[in-house]
């Protein structure tokens, strides 16, 4: 009698998340996780958070790159700049390592808490007073890096808001960054955490935050406000959108929004939303008004394309 063959079961491929100590980072990517878990579907791969008494960035690069098995197998390494050393060797480790990704904040993770409550370029010098702020403005009066404070259900309703600001820091510090030469753990304050929790919340849509007359490029299409100017109870915005992609190209499509948005996060549509036929390598230039009621404020025009937000401060 032959012998059955028994189908070899693939091992779901694995998403380590490597964090220092078991109170602060470890308890918020495990609630994340499990709330994650209990909204929808498990995830198509095993996540695991891995917390360690490793206590510097080189220490943790090295935990994640003996955990990783399997080929498909990926790491994020968290970790901030507050009162760590080796931040040049780790920079170097984990650049030498594909597989391995870095959620930093700089100078705390309490940073990229920060960023649910507020845009804040505020360099702080340690961890102790980005929590005296958080208290302080009543964000979180209660919070303490000591106590197994379960943070994420305090922030899960504002993920989106510390998202697009985490995308403003980065672009406001971009200067310093590059000044760095990229070398992030130097620039105060930073944060990537973001790109980690857009991963575990499955969140396709990249942010790009920009000011009015800075030049968007995206999905090859250049993109810029060159002009916004608010007349009475209108806001007239002027956009130039060049086509750089291989063919022929409809802009604003019904899957796409095109809008501004206050300071409470309402959108306004404008009174035209026709599609736009833009052929290759030539540039339109369309005019968007905006009715706006209540008082004059600073608005964002932002455009909603191809899984990309982009945010432009008028």
């Amino acid at each position: 009698m032959a012998r059955r063959r028994v189908k070899k079961r693939k091992v779901k491929k694995a998403l380590y998340i490597v964090c220092e100590g078991k109170n602060t980072e470890p308890i918020y990517f495990k609630g994340l996780i499990e709330r994650q878990e209990l909204d929808k579907s498990s995830y198509a791969y095993q996540v695991v958070v891995y917390d360690t008494p490793k206590t510097n960035p080189l220490g943790l690069i090295q935990v994640a790159r003996d955990l990783l098995i399997q080929e498909d197998d990926e790491a994020w390494v968290v970790y901030d700049k507050d009162g760590y050393t080796k931040h040049d060797l780790a920079f170097e480790l984990a650049k030498e390592t594909p597989k391995i990704n870095i959620a930093f904040s700089s100078v705390a993770f309490e940073h990229w808490v920060l960023l649910h409550f507020e845009r804040s370029e505020k360099s702080y010098i340690k961890s102790k007073n980005v929590i005296e702020h958080l208290r302080n403005r009543g964000y979180l009066k209660n919070y303490s890096k000591k106590n197994g404070y379960h943070l994420y259900p305090h922030l899960e309703k504002r993920t989106h808001i510390a998202i697009e600001n985490a995308a403003w820091l980065r672009h406001h510090m971009y200067f310093s960054l590059q000044e760095a030469k990229g070398r992030y753990f130097e620039v105060n304050p930073y944060t990537t955490v973001d790109r980690l929790v857009g991963k575990l919340l499955n969140i396709q849509e990249k942010v790009i935050w920009v000011n009015a007359k800075e030049d968007i490029h995206t999905n090859n299409l250049l993109m810029t406000v060159s002009n916004a100017e608010q007349t009475g109870a209108a806001l007239i915005v002027t956009l130039d959108i060049t086509n750089k992609k291989p063919a022929g190209f409809i802009f604003n499509q019904s899957e796409d929004e095109i809008y501004i948005r206050d300071k409470h996060y309402r959108k306004i549509y404008p009174e035209n939303t026709d599609k736009i036929l833009i052929e290759k390598q030539d540039t339109h230039i369309q005019i968007y008004i905006f009715e706006l009621s209540g008082k004059p404020e600073k608005y964002r025009f932002c455009i909603e394309i191809e899984k990309t937000k982009c945010i432009v401060q008028l």
